[in-house]
């Protein structure tokens, strides 16, 4: 389809079966347009991530081509009920207009308005060069943050969960969610707090089978009900960061978290026998980070193994300590930095 003129105008194009509309905004003078509709968008690797950009809807795209004339605004409208979006965990205020020029989709910016569940438009900043466009997203924060995740053991394999939620942007909401030895999953789904209110969360779950060290989850899942992690606490109701009794040899184990480096602190008893440990430090994803052996602790002495790594603030981190006998005995030990 071509314009020519002036005036702001909508192109009614499409695939022969689907109206696809796009068009033009806010021409500096009279110019001569062409636009075609068309499916799988191509090169959506090709990503210029300086830009701004970070995905590119694999699911159809606009060639706009400008024979003459100024520059103009481009704008695209999207229904999911005729051609879904293909953009991941996108949120409506990280959508974005992107350009393919030069060998790569580039972002132009670009103001949205409607819902990624239904219907919507985009409108980029001013252009003077033209060729394919699509819908893109920018590199999203998450718009729920999460501090302050704890578990307490109730007993009988329930749980409490505790954390407190602030709504930086979007809508939506959150789930948490528990991941058990067999891969299943339970859910339990909370309404986004308002936009920047902190709320204070609590709930009880308890588990349908007795699960050794549980891990809970907790995920956002936004409109298009995409999951991202939102951070994640282990069970150990054995320890649960206190001082714990060996069962054999009276050795006591303490977590100093209120020195300038965290560390264990093992008190070993007279009537024990020497023993050598290894240490080995996760990060909330289980994920290890560190790693020491050979860490040898006298009978009847006191001895400090610092936790001595890089944290990451406002992070979270499970240290294992084991004994080097073959009844391998271990102890684990929640760490929340600040």
């Amino acid at each position: 389809v071509k314009k020519i003129g002036t005036q702001d105008f909508d192109f009614p194009v499409g695939n022969g079966s689907i109206e696809r509309i796009a068009g033009v905004r806010a021409l500096s003078t009279s110019s001569d347009f062409q636009c075609k509709y068309g499916q799988n968008t191509p090169n959506t690797s090709s990503i210029l991530t300086s830009s701004g950009l970070s995905l590119v809807n694999t699911n159809e795209y606009w060639y706009i081509d400008k024979n003459s004339g100024g520059t103009a605004k481009v704008y695209m409208t999207w229904n999911v009920l005729k051609r879904a979006l293909a953009l991941g965990t996108s949120f409506l205020s990280y959508m974005q207009v992107a350009h393919y020029t030069s060998s790569n989709w580039r972002s132009e910016t670009g103001t949205a308005t409607g819902s990624l569940l239904t219907s919507g438009s985009i409108t980029s900043g001013t252009l003077s060069t033209f060729s394919p466009f699509s819908f893109g997203s920018g590199s999203a924060v998450l718009p729920v943050s999460i501090r302050n995740l704890d578990v307490k053991c109730l007993g009988n394999s329930e749980y409490e969960l505790s954390w407190i939620a602030t709504h930086d942007d979007g809508d939506g909401t959150y789930n948490i969610s528990f991941i058990n030895n067999n891969n299943e999953k339970i859910s339990l789904s909370h309404l986004m707090p308002q936009k920047g209110n902190d709320i204070n969360y609590s709930t009880k779950i308890t588990l349908t089978e007795s699960v050794d060290k549980p891990v809970f989850n907790l995920e956002y899942v936004d409109q298009m009900n995409a999951a991202s992690d939102l951070g994640s606490v282990y069970a150990d109701c054995s320890s649960s960061g206190a001082a714990v009794a060996d069962e054999d040899g009276g050795n006591t184990y303490k977590l100093l978290s209120s020195m300038e480096t965290p560390a264990i602190q093992v008190i070993s008893s007279a009537s024990s026998k020497d023993e050598s440990y290894s240490l080995e430090i996760f990060n909330s994803a289980g994920q290890l980070v560190k790693s020491s052996e050979n860490i040898e602790v006298m009978a009847g002495s006191s001895q400090i193994i610092p936790l001595d790594f890089p944290f990451v603030p406002q992070a979270m981190y499970f240290a294992v300590l084991s004994t080097a006998t073959s009844s391998k005995k271990k102890k684990t030990f929640k760490i929340i930095t600040h």
